[in-house]
């Protein structure tokens, strides 16, 4: 166990999905939304896909919030991106947890010492994305609370 609490809350969970119009009536028939949906062309917003490479796919996400936790649905509109792949070979669900935390440094050194690295598009002092998943089964993401 670390000496301090590194990790403050979860602030994301991120899941993929095959139908995200279905996906949000469901949700919205247990009482979870308003949602909000955007259609994004990653060559637009950041570098290549952090697992395949690719630089230029695309997805439609949409956002909603339960307390402080943002839901985040993941539809791939291709098949380039990670998102695509883990939809075909797991057939969606659980993709991130996205956390929170006061010192990104500890946490990037924790996870240093038990051998995972940040993932490379990652944007410290900002956000890291880390390759979790040999050891969690999923990526993680933390964002440091000074930007939020």
């Amino acid at each position: 166990m670390p000496e301090k609490e590194i990790f403050k809350r979860v602030a994301q969970i991120g899941l993929v999905v095959s139908d995200l119009d279905a996906t949000i009536d469901q949700y919205e028939n247990f009482g979870i939304g308003p949602w909000k949906t955007h259609n994004i062309q990653a060559s637009d917003i950041h570098g290549p896909d952090k697992f395949t490479g690719e630089k230029d796919y695309a997805v439609k996400i949409a956002l909603a919030k339960i307390g402080d936790i943002e839901i985040e649905l993941i539809q791939p509109l291709d098949n380039k991106s990670e998102y695509a792949e883990f939809l075909k070979e797991k057939g969606g669900g659980l993709h991130h947890l996205a956390f929170l935390t006061e010192d990104l440094d500890s946490v990037l050194e924790l996870c240093s010492d038990k051998g995972i690295k940040p993932l490379p598009e990652s944007a410290p002092p900002l956000f890291s994305y880390i390759d979790t998943g040999k050891k969690l089964g999923f990526p993680i993401e933390v964002f440091n609370m000074k930007f939020t």
